[in-house]
C-alpha cells in the first residue's frame, strides 16, 4: 500500500496534469475556431480539427479521462479510511 505522503503527491500529481490537458484541449479548439457569415443573414460557427491535430486531441481527450477515474479513486480511497 502507499502512504499517506504518497497519496497526496499522486493525486497533486494527477490534478496538475488533469489542469494542463483542460488547457491544451482548449488551446487546440481556439486554434481552430472558425466562423462563417454570409451577407444573406447565414451563418456557421464552429472548429474543424483534422490531421496530427485530431490524433493530439484524441489523446487529451482520453488522458483527461484517466485524471479523472484516477482522481475519483483517490478521493474515494480517502473517504474510506
Amino acid at each position: 500500500m502507499l502512504s499517506e505522503k504518497t497519496k497526496r503527491y499522486v493525486k497533486l500529481v494527477n490534478d496538475m496534469i488533469g489542469i494542463f490537458v483542460t488547457i491544451g484541449i482548449l488551446i487546440i479548439m481556439a486554434l481552430h475556431f472558425y466562423m462563417n457569415i454570409e451577407p444573406n443573414g447565414s451563418s456557421e460557427l464552429g472548429f474543424k480539427v483534422t490531421g496530427p491535430s485530431m490524433v493530439t486531441l484524441y489523446i487529451l481527450i482520453a488522458v483527461a479521462i484517466m485524471t479523472t477515474l484516477i482522481s475519483f479513486m483517490c478521493k474515494r480511497q480517502r473517504k474510506t479510511r
